[in-house]
């Protein structure tokens, strides 16, 4: 056994915390109760910091801090904690390399600055909760963050001090959950969140809202749920990873991956696999400024709950031609979005959401024009397409009639021009349907081309009126209440504008 080393004075030996105050980097090894240790624990001790031990590994010349499972390292110290070199020396092996238990240094208000290298292993809750650390600097061979041992014990989580973190390893593979959450530090999230990683857990980086820059996401996998929720500093978002097949729907009502991320004002999605955005994933990010085109890939199959509600800055054409499933909201108040192309085994749009009173598309007000081309496609939800008052051309692919949920669908739109390339529709849908064009202070027009290979001609004899002529190529009239219009088969290039009252 190696004996404390003790600075003698011909009348006096000083107290093991002034002893090493001269070199506090100076470590001293003590096993459980054995002679001159402090305390009953395997620690080691510099004279002011006493940091418990739980494993030397001679072979590698690794040893482990910490007491055990979510239970702190650190007994006794103030200040400043410098774990860097060898830490000890026993039986001739020099232990270097570091590792930590799962909390081994957390909750203790007298940490204030830390350096550490060798690090083998970021556990789970390292720091969790240290009230004063300001100053945080680690470097060494761990890829990976692990999660926390009890959420929301993150490894550098609830340190409302740290605004100055270094991390000197290679590119982390994995973050763990709540690892960085509420962290109050300035970094660029490169320095936390490389593009190599894969895997993100949930709340990472809950609220860390001072950490700013560009987060590329070029090999994910999977991302946890609200990882990024309220890193309002964030810049730019890229996903590119062949490897993501979903972004996670919100845990907790509508706060979905990336909630409050205000910052941000460029989004880029070109992931070739990523089939489902969930609920909430998007909302609100009303700074972003690009085009549909590079934030909805193609393979999309599903788009959850506000996924996108209130994305202003996100402009032009929406292309979602192997859609699957749509929840309500999920494009509502996307002022900037022009243009909507669907397609796919879809078989309805969702009605509002009467809590909220917004449907699918409300409020999109630059919309102009709606095409669907899904051969099971069988029902538009009530108030979908809510205030969009720009509306005006609208063209409908399937194998069966549409049915209309309610009188709603189009309110406020400037119907045009449509298309229905499906089964006849009854006249209460097509009532419903054109009623958002109805006026009562003038003529409005609505050319209304129909599939002349359908049945729409039994439609048209049923409601043709004695009084009226239809003009030749027509199939017939349609009227209901105020509003009427002569039915185009689809194979004819005619020009003729039919009239609606």
């Amino acid at each position: 056994m190696i004996h404390p080393i003790r600075l003698l004075l011909p009348t006096l030996v000083l107290p093991l915390a002034l002893a090493f105050a001269a070199e506090p980097n100076r470590w001293q090894y003590y096993a459980e109760n054995a002679e001159g240790n402090p305390t009953n624990k395997t620690i080691i001790t510099d004279g002011n910091w006493q940091i418990c031990v739980n494993k030397l590994d001679a072979k590698t010349g690794t040893i482990t801090l910490g007491r055990g499972q979510w239970n702190t390292g650190i007994l006794a110290g103030s200040g400043t904690l410098d774990l860097r070199g060898t830490l000890c020396t026993v039986g001739g092996v020099e232990y270097a390399t570091k590792k930590f238990t799962a909390e081994a240094l957390s909750n203790y208000s007298g940490l204030e600055a830390c350096f550490i290298d060798g690090v083998a292993t970021l556990s789970g809750g390292l720091f969790w909760n240290c009230a004063n650390l300001a100053r945080a600097e680690l470097s060494g061979s761990a890829t990976k963050i692990d999660n926390a041992p009890w959420d929301p014990r993150g490894t550098f989580a609830a340190c409302p001090k740290l605004v100055d973190l270094q991390l000197d390893f290679p590119p982390f593979t994995h973050i763990g959950s709540y690892a960085f959450g509420s962290c109050p530090c300035t970094n660029d999230i490169a320095l936390f969140c490389p593009p190599e990683v894969e895997t993100i857990g949930n709340f990472a980086f809950y609220n860390a809202k001072a950490i700013q820059g560009h987060l590329r996401l070029e090999q994910v996998r999977t991302i946890g749920n609200e990882a990024f929720n309220g890193a309002a500093g964030l810049q730019e978002l890229s996903i590119t990873s062949p490897n993501l097949v979903s972004i996670p729907s919100s845990s907790y009502g509508a706060q979905g991956v990336f909630y409050k991320c205000g910052g941000l004002t460029n989004l880029t999605i070109t992931a070739p696999n990523l089939t489902s955005i969930g609920s909430g994933a998007f909302q609100y990010l009303s700074n972003i400024n690009t085009d549909w085109s590079r934030v909805c890939p193609p393979s999309l199959t599903n788009v959850g709950w506000q996924a996108f509600i209130q994305c202003t800055g996100i402009t032009g054409r929406l292309e979602l031609p192997n859609l699957k499933g749509i929840e309500t909201m999920a494009f509502a108040i996307c002022s900037g979005l022009q243009e909507v192309h669907i397609g796919g085994a879809i078989t309805n749009l969702p009605a509002w959401n009467g809590s909220n009173r917004l449907g699918l598309f409300s409020r999109c007000t630059a919309l102009t024009n709606l095409v669907v081309d899904a051969p099971n496609f069988a029902a538009i939800g009530n108030n979908c397409f809510d205030s969009c008052s720009a509306l005006t051309d609208c063209s409908i692919a399937s194998s069966r009639a549409l049915v209309l949920d309610g009188t709603g669908n189009f309110a406020s739109s400037k119907l045009r021009q449509v298309t229905l390339l499906t089964p006849s529709w009854t006249s209460e849908n097509l009532d419903k349907l054109l009623s958002g064009v109805a006026a009562s202070d003038g003529e409005k027009s609505c050319t209304l081309a129909v599939d002349a290979q359908g049945d729409w001609a039994a439609l048209a004899t049923k409601e043709y009126l004695a009084t009226e002529t239809p003009p030749k190529p027509c199939l017939g009239v349609y009227r209901a209440d105020l509003r009427k219009a002569w039915m185009i088969p689809r194979y004819f290039a005619s020009p003729t504008i039919l009239y609606i009252y």
